[in-house]
């Protein structure tokens, strides 16, 4: 199904609405009526910081505190390197701190797991919170495997770090009671609090006996509570499992997802009455990420996330909007939130976000939001942007856009209220944004009069929306001039949208049903007639076998390498196959442009070749007795990954694949990873299995003195270079390539 959302050709479309200059515009004439006022950001990031926040905090007279972690790359066995940075000028000025004292945490146990052992210890360094003295708390973590005994077993030990580097044992009594029992027990979370002062959550391991006694309870394996930090000694604790809290100079807040927030005394723990939202205001403040939430000594709540900041006070009924996210950084989709401060009494804003879309190399970055008199808010230069539902590629566009024309107001409205589930890139609810329940039919009444009345917006998001009944009243635009110019690829995608040559909609999302296989095979896929061709050719699959819980662990280990192990080349299936779905939705994704006819009717001789194909494949691998079906039924097994928006589906086929158990995987690639980073998004979605229990019986290739070739241990569907390993074949177009290298080939069927 086509996702008509947009990307490229959406920031083109804003342009051409909003006929705006290179500049955004040198002045305030040609914006007509506006509105001044509102928060200007400022990137304060350290030069030369590295890797992503791993802690920030904000501390009374402009000190901040920033430590970072660079995880790496495979290169180094993600190894990672911890930065530290303290400001006194509120991010004006930085000064780097020695991480020194982190080395010894970080530890290469690579050459275990090259041998599919697991390191009989593991230490590694945790969260790090920073102190307003300058001290530094860290989190030490460790894992013991005991393989004789057949005991695991963990524990976090918490340090005290000076701004030298010296590093001191913090006790906890209770803790290292715990300990001394042999009780298996971590502190999840800390967080250092006014008047020296520690939050401390832990996590108590349960004993076999516990874990069967019916009467247990597991609130118990929760304890929180407070701690001084001189001495460790408890003084007071929660009742109930308590993960996170927020607090202000006398309370401390915890959120209870169906109670929203909750507040204690600091001092002593005990309920807080006082002043904060309530009743509905409050149940939507606990939905809410407490890591992104602030509240200040007059028990104001501002709540961060990708669509701005939002207040609740304790006289409010609805939450006050104080920024748009669509008109900062952390309002893209790319970024995410780690950490925020608000200091209402200035009006300044502090957040860290990192980029997540990117796990090799999240970058970070520490952004300042300050009140600005003269920012203009808002204008007459306009552009109203709806869809029915909140779509994360609208935003990311959006966003993208507002940086190049700051004096632009964009309004982004959605007929249903946000929910933060996401389905299909779209954010799925059944009210409005009032709280009223709504269908997609009332919601399309309503748009509908709009438009009638001349009043209705100037880009609709068409995902949902009735493409062809709009074109056919003249609601949308000729936007044939932006289609023109692009490559064969481009036109392939918009084709179907045509109407009598016309283009009123563009999918600007979409996704392009890609084979992958190693070089040398896959290239002879140039049709769907030489795919069918080469399955009902090749090897079969073999029947599902259920695993006996009483085998012995050699007898387990033979099933799963019989299942899900390496096969010879000539074992190997061409595709993977194992239910009916996974058939019909793989080669349907080829075949139904062939089926559809340009004027909407059916091709009834390639419904009835597609049909024919579905049953061939079905009869080939004898599906209906192999066992899979009755195993998996009839739900479709295909998936999603996502890194941030490096996007693909992976099926059965592919995951088998991956175990080298098939000569080819078959996915769909999104645009988001076409257009940005191709050999990232193969290397995601197609690269082979290298979890080195299935492959460690690829033998080195040996030189003439008999040494071993370097990397000639590693299957050759491995793609870490993308000139060498798998190809993908991406039907269908004409015999070019796109811009990214991906091979396009003519399918001889038309499919």
């Amino acid at each position: 199904k086509p996702v008509l959302a947009l990307f490229l050709c959406m920031v083109l479309t804003l342009s051409i609405l909003a006929g705006c200059n290179k500049d955004g515009g040198d002045g305030d004439d040609d914006l007509g009526n506006v509105t001044y006022g509102r928060y200007v950001e400022v990137d304060i990031t350290p030069e030369g910081m590295s890797g992503y926040p791993n802690s920030f905090t904000a501390f009374e007279g402009g000190v901040l505190d920033l430590v970072s972690e660079d995880i790496g790359d495979e290169d180094n066995h993600y190894m990672s390197t911890y930065y530290r940075w303290r400001s006194t000028d509120q991010g004006e000025t930085w000064q780097p701190v020695n991480m020194d004292w982190t080395k010894p945490y970080i530890n290469d146990y690579s050459d275990y797991y090259d041998n599919d052992e697991t390191p009989p210890e593991q230490i590694s360094l945790g969260q790090v919170i920073p102190m307003a003295d300058g001290d530094l708390l860290a989190f030490i973590h460790t894992w013991v495997n005991d393989v004789e005994n057949d005991v695991y077993s963990s524990k976090t030990d918490l340090v005290r770090v000076d701004a030298s580097g010296n590093v001191t044992p913090f006790s906890i009594p209770e803790y290292d009671a715990l300990l001394s029992e042999g009780r298996s027990v971590n502190i999840y979370n800390a967080e250092a609090l006014p008047g020296d002062r520690l939050f401390l959550s832990l996590y108590i391991n349960p004993t076999e006996e516990e874990m069967n006694d019916p009467n247990f309870d597991w609130d118990t394996t929760n304890p929180a509570g407070v701690y001084d930090l001189n001495t460790g000694a408890k003084l007071y604790e929660f009742g109930f499992n308590v993960w996170d809290v927020i607090y202000n100079e006398n309370a401390l807040f915890y959120n209870d997802w169906e109670k929203g927030f909750q507040a204690f005394n600091i001092t002593d723990g005990t309920p807080y009455n006082g002043p904060m939202p309530k009743g509905d205001l409050q149940q939507q403040l606990g939905r809410n990420d407490i890591n992104s939430t602030y509240v200040d000594n007059d028990y104001n709540f501002y709540n961060v996330n990708a669509r701005g900041m939002d207040k609740y006070t304790p006289e409010g009924t609805v939450p006050e909007k104080v920024m748009d996210g669509l008109n900062y950084t952390y309002g893209s989709p790319l970024y995410r939130i780690n950490n925020m401060t608000y200091d209402p009494g200035n009006d300044t804003l502090i957040m860290a976000v990192y980029e997540n879309y990117n796990y090799e190399n999240m970058a970070g970055k520490l952004l300042k939001y300050t009140w600005d008199d003269e920012a203009i808010a808002s204008s007459d230069r306009k552009i109203r942007v709806y869809s029915l539902y909140d779509n994360n590629s609208v935003r990311l566009a959006l966003s993208q856009y507002k940086r190049q024309f700051p004096d632009v107001t964009i309004e982004y409205e959605t007929a249903f209220a946000s929910t933060g589930d996401m389905v299909d890139g779209n954010e799925r609810s059944t009210t409005d944004s009032d709280g009223n329940a709504m269908t997609e039919e009332d919601a399309l009444r309503a748009l509908n009069t709009e438009l009638l009345n001349g009043t209705g917006p100037d880009v609709l998001i068409l995902d949902g929306l009735p493409v062809e009944s709009f074109i056919d009243k003249g609601v949308l635009e000729d936007l044939t001039e932006l289609v023109s110019g692009n490559d064969d690829l481009f036109e392939a995608i918009f084709t179907p949208l045509a109407k009598d040559g016309k283009y009123y909609a563009l999918p600007t999302n979409f996704f392009i049903p890609s084979l992958m296989g190693e070089k040398g095979y896959v290239e002879q896929f140039t049709s769907f007639d030489s795919l069918m061709t080469a399955i009902k050719e090749g090897a079969g699959i073999p029947g599902f076998q259920e695993m006996d819980p009483d085998w012995t662990e050699e007898e387990q280990q033979a099933y799963w390498e019989s299942m899900y192990g390496p096969k010879p080349a000539e074992e190997q299936p061409v595709l993977y196959f194992e239910t009916l779905p996974d058939i019909f939705e793989t080669l349907y994704a080829s075949c139904a442009p062939a089926i559809f006819t340009e004027k909407g009717g059916i091709d009834q001789q390639n419904l009835a070749t597609f049909l024919q194909a579905v049953k061939d494949v079905y009869d080939k691998y004898d599906i209906g007795n192999t066992g899979y079906d009755a195993e998996y039924g009839s739900s479709n097994t295909a998936g999603a990954m996502s890194t941030g928006y490096a996007y693909y589906e992976y099926t059965q086929s592919m995951n088998r694949y991956q175990q080298r158990q098939s000569r080819l995987g078959y996915t769909r690639l999104g645009s988001y990873n076409i257009l940005e980073n191709t050999a990232s998004s193969l290397h995601w979605s197609g690269q082979a299995n290298q979890g080195k229990g299935w492959v460690d019986d690829v033998e080195p290739e040996v030189d003439e003195e008999g040494n071993p070739i370097e990397g000639s241990d590693v299957p050759d569907t491995a793609i870490d270079d993308p000139e060498a390993g798998t190809d993908a074949a991406a039907p269908p177009a004409d015999d070019s390539a796109d811009a990214s290298g991906i091979s396009v080939q003519e399918s001889s069927s038309g499919a």
